[in-house]
Order: structure tokens, then sequence, then C-alpha cells
């Protein structure tokens, strides 16, 4: 993958290189624009793939709009091709066609770069940001090319198909979560 010279010469670098690939948050507290402010926050420089839209603010969402998937993955080839990544961000990727397509352009633009998913398949308000069909995709497609998954509770659950036997359920859960495929670190 070629680099933009001022990103790519030895010593010259931009350190902390993060592609983040997610849903816009309208409100600026969650979504993309939460992962911008951290990945900055630490001193890092991200760039974007935007997979969805979202009409919402502290109270809720109202809508979500998917972003073309032509569009996803074009967004995707100009930043990796450009400036590269030392890291990948998924965040609301809210169908199971923007999973694959996401999937397939990690596995071909960027292989063996660290990639973290973040299901994000509900927001705190209850609204389901993700398709029932897209969890299939995300558990065959995405979460096997993840270094690191971060579900929250309801989405392990999901993810592992059952309810914690006990408040400590996250670690019982754990060896399915760690099959081979799965993410190295949950």
């Amino acid at each position: 993958m070629d680099v933009h010279p001022s990103a790519g010469k030895k010593g010259n670098r931009m350190q902390g290189r993060v592609l983040i690939i997610a849903g816009s948050d309208s409100g600026g507290g969650a979504g993309i624009q939460a992962d911008l402010k951290t990945v900055t926050a630490l001193g890092g420089h991200a760039a974007t793939a935007l997979a969805a839209l979202t009409a919402q603010n502290t109270l809720g969402v109202q809508g979500v709009l998917p972003v073309p998937l032509d569009f996803i993955r074009l967004q995707m080839r100009m930043v990796l091709e450009d400036i590269g990544a030392d890291a990948l961000k998924t965040g609301m990727l809210a169908t199971r066609e923007v999973i694959e397509t996401v999937a397939d352009e990690i596995t071909t633009s960027a292989p063996g770069v660290p990639l973290v998913v973040d299901p994000v398949m509900v927001a705190k308000g209850g609204y389901r940001l993700l398709e029932d069909a897209a969890t299939e995709a995300l558990i065959e497609r995405l979460a096997p090319l993840a270094t690191v998954l971060t579900p929250n509770v309801p989405e392990a659950e999901v993810l592992v198909g059952h309810a914690p036997a006990r408040p400590r359920g996250p670690r019982r859960r754990r060896p399915r979560l760690t099959r081979p495929g799965a993410p190295r670190r949950c």
C-alpha cells in the first residue's frame, strides 16, 4: 500500500493513524464523533469512513440513513492508499451488507492491521442499531478479523447466544468468545 509522503517517510510518519469506520452521531456524543475525540485526545491522527448517518441527540435516536456500499469502500481505500493506518476501529455498521463490505475491504486493503471491533447493536435509549441479519455477519465475517472485540454485556450475550449464569458471567463466556478464529482480546 502506498502512503502519502508526509505520512510514510521514516522518521516523519504521523504516529497513531487510526481509520474509524462507523456511523455518525448528529448529537456529537457517540459514534464516529466520539471516536475522533478519543483518538485526537490520545495524540493520534483519526481518519474516517462513514457507514451511516444518524439523527439523534441526548434523548435518543430518531433515524438512521445508510451510506451506499461503494462509497464506504471508496472512503476506506482513499484513506488506506494515501495516509495508511496503524489501527482500524469499527463502530455502528447497521446491516449485513455493510459488515460484509467492510470485512472484504479490510481483508483486501489492510491485512494484518490491528482491528478493534465495537459491535454497537443497541443505542442507550434502546434503538436497534444493528439489524438481526447483520449479527450473523458480525460473528462470522468481522469478529474473526478483530484484534480486540469490545461488546458491552448485553452485546456479549447476543454474540455468544446466552445470558450469564451469574453476575460474573463475562468471565464464564470468555472461552466461547476466544474460540479459534475469534478476536485475540475481548
